[in-house]
């Protein structure tokens, strides 16, 4: 991830230039949104470079407004070097707060049987892409190829929404969330400690977090009333971009 980079002025032009290529797919395609923070994706070679079953952060209020990541392969991508696989219909499932030093979300406890039961991949060629919901449960496994899977990724919100960031107190009891601007992913790491980079930030509020972890019991309700065909793979969208 870009944003784990300690250099600025890379980053800084990164967005900027993910920006500039994805400003005409971007008018064509969404009514009322604007980027916020555009990085690449590298998955390397490696057996440890899986990323599990999870749903991405928060980044606006999600009880009135969507939030999107724009996904784009720079190279071929399927199962064998890192595809991204999707929940279909789990943003409907189950959204609570989510953000950064938090320990418990919703679908901790029933990733692998979302891993054998609910899994769609996306395969795609190079200049393709794939627009999803924040709240999408996805994840990719390992990339067991010989080259790295590099993805250009731009997310977006509405432009009426507040950019938002979510953090839990260290006991895991509260939840304080910040208005954010697009600066700060640039200069902040959203994995590492934040504390120092939410400094100057307006806080919003704090209140209790509360995760009620899905069940496996639940996962079978919902998919009784909401099937999964796994065998069948998701389409991702040509932008038709220049990719080197």
């Amino acid at each position: 991830f870009d944003f784990r980079s300690r250099d600025r002025d890379y980053e800084k032009a990164t967005d900027g230039e993910i920006r500039r290529l994805l400003a005409d797919p971007l008018e064509r395609s969404f009514v009322g949104y604007r980027p916020y923070y555009g990085n690449y994706v590298m998955k390397w070679p490696s057996a440890t470079s899986w990323f599990g079953v999870h749903q991405d952060s928060c980044f606006v209020d999600e009880s009135v407004a969507v939030s999107a990541s724009i996904w784009v392969a720079t190279c071929e991508v399927d199962e064998r070097n890192g595809a991204v696989w999707f929940f279909p219909g789990s943003h409907l499932m189950r959204s609570t707060i989510r953000g950064s030093n938090q320990m418990a979300y919703s679908f901790q406890d029933v990733g692998a049987t979302i891993e054998d039961r609910c899994g769609r991949i996306v395969r795609l060629a190079p200049g393709g892409a794939i627009v999803f919901d924040h709240r999408v449960v996805h994840w990719s496994f390992a990339n067991t190829s010989d080259t790295p899977r590099l993805a250009a990724v731009l997310g977006v919100i509405p432009e009426e929404a507040q950019l938002i960031h979510h953090h839990t107190s260290d006991d895991g009891v509260t939840v304080e969330t910040f208005a954010i601007d697009d600066e700060f992913f640039i200069q902040n790491d959203p994995f590492g400690p934040l504390l120092t980079g939410l400094q100057g930030y307006p806080s919003l509020g704090q209140q209790p977090l509360v995760v009620v972890p899905v069940t496996d019991d639940e996962l079978d309700r919902w998919l009784e009333g909401h099937p999964v065909d796994a065998d069948i793979e998701l389409n991702g969208v040509n932008f038709s971009l220049a990719v080197a």
